[in-house]
């Protein structure tokens, strides 16, 4: 399960909690102040950010190749962080729906100079330069469902 929890009373500083419940355990705070500027769209309050956010997240799992695919979750001033997804583990794994869920980072790309557009092309431009802290086997029903749990409490 991966779970996005946000502070609606803070500001866009260290205000969303990205949860990863398998083993091992994952918990990091990010920004979403660049996240509306990531998406490219305009948006009326933190809560619609955050909301496109999840599903741009839940969208990026849905339409998941047999490539890799690289969700950004923390967008900061000196970094880009977040998830290198792949379909491609051993096929009986791959036949019951379970991906191989990498959490990297790197230096090499900034938060304000990325959108979903152009993260793909950045970061195959440097994925040698991340750093993979994490990495996980979740079922991609897992993943859509801790998503729309994430949804459901925002919309409460």
């Amino acid at each position: 399960m991966i779970r996005i929890i946000y502070d609606e009373i803070g500001d866009a500083h260290n205000d969303i909690f990205l949860k990863v419940d398998t083993g091992p355990p994952f918990l990091k705070v990010v920004d979403s102040y660049y996240l509306g500027d990531f998406l490219k769209q305009d948006f009326e309050s933190k809560e619609e950010v955050v909301l496109g956010y999840l599903e741009y997240f839940k969208e990026q799992i849905l339409c998941l190749r047999d490539e890799q695919t690289f969700i950004a979750v923390d967008l900061s001033d000196e970094y880009v962080g977040g998830f290198f997804i792949s379909n491609g583990v051993k096929s009986l794994l791959k036949k019951k729906g379970v991906i191989r869920v990498e959490y990297g980072s790197t230096t090499k790309i900034s938060g304000w100079g990325v959108n979903e557009e152009t993260i793909a092309g950045q970061v195959d431009g440097c994925k040698d330069d991340f750093s993979i802290d994490r990495e996980w086997l979740i079922s991609k029903d897992a993943i859509i469902d801790s998503l729309n749990w994430s949804i459901d409490k925002i919309r409460k």
